[in-house]
This record gives C-alpha cells, structure tokens and sequence, in this order.
C-alpha cells in the first residue's frame, strides 16, 4: 500500500472512530433531545400563544370598532349634558353579550352616564366584595383622563405596563425583537381610540384579566369607556392553555420514546458494527506475508465488504520446492463466518506445521471437518492448489472458481474433471484442478466466495486485468501491490460486490 494510501486510510478510521464516539456520547444524544423537545416546545407555545392573541384580538376589534362608532355622535349629547340621548346611542353596544359596562365622562372630567350590566355586577361584587366602579375607581379615572388629554402617553404606558400575562409578555417580546409588528389600532378616520387589557388587582400585585375596555376620546371633548366581561374568553384561553400542554407533552414524550429507541437500535448496530470490524481485522490479521522461494513468488490482498464481515481468507506455506495456497468462504457472513474461517485458518496451520501428508482432497475433508466443529457451522467453499517449482500444478475445488494463468496479455484456464462426492461441510460439487506454470507466467486466484465467475466477479477479466497491468511495468512488479490493484478494479466492476469480499492472490514462477 502506498504512502497516500496509508494515510487515507489512517484519516478515515480516525474520522471512524470520532463519529462512533460522538454516536456513542450520553451527553451529544441528550444535547440532542433537548434541542429536538425544545424545537417542539417553542413550535408549540408559539402556535398556541398565538390562538390565545386571536382570542383577545376578537375582544379588542370589537371594543375599538363600538367607542370609535361613538365617539363622533356622542359628540353633541355630551356637550349638552343630554344623559337620555347618550343612553340611546350607547344601549345598542349591550347586545354584544360580552359588554357588560359603559361609562361616559364629560369634558371636565365626571361621569356624565353610567351604565353595568346587573347580574354582572352581582357576580363581580360577589366574587371581589368590592363594586365594580369602586374596584376600577383609580385606573377608570386614569386612563379616561389619559385617552382626552395625552392619548399617546396613554398608549405607551401601557404597552409598558409590568402588568401582563404569559400571552402578552410573548408578543412584547416578539415585537421588541422586530420579528413581529406591535398592534396598532387600525380605524378608518380620526377617532382616538385605545384599547386598555393591562389592568391589575387591587392590591397592585399581579395582572387582571377579568376585565378589559376599549377607550375612545369623545368628539368635542370627553371620553367614553366600553367594558367586556372576559369569562367566557378565558375559558377559551384555559382551554388552547390545556391543549397546548397536552399536545407538548405527547410530541415530547414521542421524541423522547423515539429517540431511546433510536439510540438503543443505535448502539445495537454500533456493537455490530465493532464486532463487524473485529472480525474483519482478525481475517486481515490472519492473512500471510508473502512467500518467496528460488522458483515461485506467492502475495495476494482482500478487499472486505462494506457492511457485514464475509469470512472469506487465504493462506499459503511453502515446504522444500512447492508452495501451497488455500483460500476458504464459509457460506453466508456475520461473525460467526469469519470464526469459522479463522478456525479452518487454523486447522490448516497445525497440519503444516504438523507436517501431515496428505492428498488434497484429503486436505478438504480435513478443513471441512474442522468447519463443522465450531459453533455456527456452515458449508464450506475452498479451493486449494500445490505449484511446485518444476512448474507443475495440481489443485481441488469446492464451490469456489480455478485459478487462472496469465502469459503475457494472454489468459488460460487449467485442466478440470470432475471428483466424487464432496466431503461433509464442503459445498459441492468437487473438482480436481491440472496445469504447468511456465517461467514467467502468473498464476491469478480471483473470488468473491462461494458460486465463483457464477457471482459478481469475472476470474477471466480479473486476470486480463492483472495481465495488462503486469505487461505494462517498466520493473518489476510487487506481486502485492498488483494484488491490492485488481481487488480495487474487480470492486468497481459491479455495485453488488460491496456486500462481498473480494480475494486476488498471485502466483508467479521466477
């Protein structure tokens, strides 16, 4: 592997490891939470805080569009003093049911009509033990004052006031960010009309919100004040209050349960995917270095699956003038594959080492016997190939493709015929292999496991590949490196082969 290459490789399983670490973090997965219930709170106060602003607004239309169609007809009555016309043009505005309270002052100041609903009134003295007009006896005489003589004074206090609720103090936040507009009084002509919902209790402590009144400035002098019983309208509050608590808690409450379940599904898959990744560093582990005898060279590389572990490895031993390769794929993938191919591995090994003389087929029967000693047997696809230095080449298969032999450009498949029925825990159907490497020829295994040229993979164009890139080397060519190329090509060849791992190992006879 070159130099860019090692790097790249060291950059990616670095950035690998960040993002498993940050997938893993307790603390990232509830930064996370809490920006997603927060997103959902805020989208969900917004919304409802808003219906509860249409609610009033209702109320506040309503009370500015009766002082403003009175306050130029109360113009003359109220100069004259004449209390029976004003209580004519003003009776019409308590067919709105929420009205409950009209108040006319004169010019200099006194209450010139006055009119409250009784049973209104009834209940409010029952339920404040004041009377209404004693109740409201300061802020009434404070903003009719206000609205004749300094209506946009009137106005700012009261967009000022410290006496307002959660609804309100949110539009004022949204209008003092400037990504609302703060309400106007939209009326046609020049009525002066106000509209007061920052009222407090008695005692000066907290809001009021069982009254509002719409103040409108008289034509010629006075003012007039329309009041609204807000019962009703806060029953409405209280209720898009409710629901917009229900419906936060039951969205925070799903992302909550999805994202525990996401996360546990998370960390099942990162635990998957780690033991994925121990498998697959075990079978790279597990590979040979490179054989180099007086006659023979042997190297080859894999090239492992995107996803799953495969399983899929080869080894070689050379012993006096022959050098022995073997490549093996258990059937299917996951980590108990790849323990049966490390454990197949092995067991070819120990014979090696053991220095048990055996026919190849008897070498089969061996390693799959030892496949179905192992938790989590499976059938075994192998193929094993002795090249003797006198260029000589006999080999058995069992699910897997022959070897090729490149001769220049040109590619060459060896002599086959048909074996008896494979042994148990091989894939059949068995096969003997035959042939002669000549000096100079390669002798190419391409794979992706078991089914062979019948799978994703072209043996023959794998080696043609190998054959041309060979051909065109000025030096010698690293029988690894070449290796390492034609996985990478055969990977490009076909999207289906990222699910598989793909085997080259060369033989070449010096």
């Amino acid at each position: 592997m070159s130099g860019v290459a090692k790097r790249v490789s060291k950059l990616a399983h670095v950035s690998a490891g960040r993002r498993e670490r940050f997938a893993r973090s307790f603390q990232v997965f509830l930064l996370g939470v809490i920006i997603a219930c927060g997103i959902e709170v805020a989208v969900d106060w917004h919304s409802t805080l808003g219906d509860i602003r249409v609610l009033r607004a209702r109320v506040t239309q309503r009370g500015e569009s009766y002082a403003a169609v009175l306050v130029h007809p109360l113009g003359g009555p109220v100069a004259l003093g004449d209390v029976a016309e004003v209580g004519r043009l003003v009776d019409g505005v308590f067919d709105d049911r929420d009205v409950v309270f009209v108040r006319v002052v004169s010019p200099d100041q006194k209450t010139l009509y006055e009119r409250i609903d009784p049973a209104y009134a009834t209940w409010f003295e029952g339920a404040r033990h004041q009377t209404f007009d004693a109740y409201y006896a300061h802020q009434l005489d404070r903003d009719t004052k206000g609205v004749m003589t300094d209506a946009d004074g009137l106005r700012a206090r009261m967009e000022g006031s410290r006496h307002r609720d959660i609804a309100q103090s949110y539009q004022d936040l949204l209008v003092s960010l400037h990504v609302a507009s703060p309400d106007q009084t939209k009326l046609r002509g020049n009525a002066v009309v106000l509209f007061q919902d920052r009222l407090y209790t008695f005692d000066k402590k907290s809001h009021d919100d069982a009254v509002t009144y719409a103040l409108g400035k008289i034509e010629g002098g006075g003012a007039i004040v329309v009041g609204f019983d807000m019962r009703e309208t806060n029953a409405a509050i209280r209720a898009k209050y409710l629901k917009g608590a229900g419906m936060v808690l039951f969205f925070v409450m799903l992302i909550l349960v999805q994202n525990v379940g996401s996360r546990r599904e998370k960390l099942r898959l990162l635990d998957l995917e780690s033991k994925y990744a121990s498998a697959k560093e075990s079978i790279r582990n597990a590979l040979p270095a490179p054989i180099e005898t007086s006659a023979l060279r042997v190297a080859g590389a894999i090239a492992q699956s995107v996803g799953s572990v495969d399983g899929m490895l080869f080894d070689a031993w050379s012993s006096d003038d022959t050098v022995e390769i073997v490549l093996v794929d258990p059937e299917g993938d996951g980590v108990e594959a790849a323990a049966v191919a490390l454990h197949v591995r092995a067991t070819y090994r120990h014979r090696r080492e053991d220095s048990i003389r055996a026919t190849l087929v008897e070498e089969l029967a061996a390693l799959g016997s030892a496949s179905r000693r192992i938790p989590g047997e499976r059938p075994l696809g192998a193929v094993i190939v002795r090249v003797r230095g006198d260029g000589s080449i006999e080999g058995v298969r069992c699910g897997m493709s022959a070897p090729r032999v490149v001769h220049g450009t040109e590619v060459r498949a060896l002599d086959e015929r048909d074996l008896d029925e494979a042994a148990e825990g091989l894939t059949p159907p068995m096969r003997a292999i035959s042939g002669a490497l000549g000096a100079g020829e390669l002798l190419v295994f391409a794979s992706d496991g078991l089914g062979g040229a019948s799978r994703r993979i072209d043996p023959n164009a794998v080696a043609s590949f190998v054959a041309r890139t060979r051909a065109s080397a000025t030096t010698r060519v690293d029988l690894a490196s070449l290796a390492s190329d034609a996985t990478t090509w055969a990977r490009g060849t076909s999207a289906e082969t990222a699910q598989d791992d793909i085997l080259v190992v060369l033989a070449e006879r010096t």
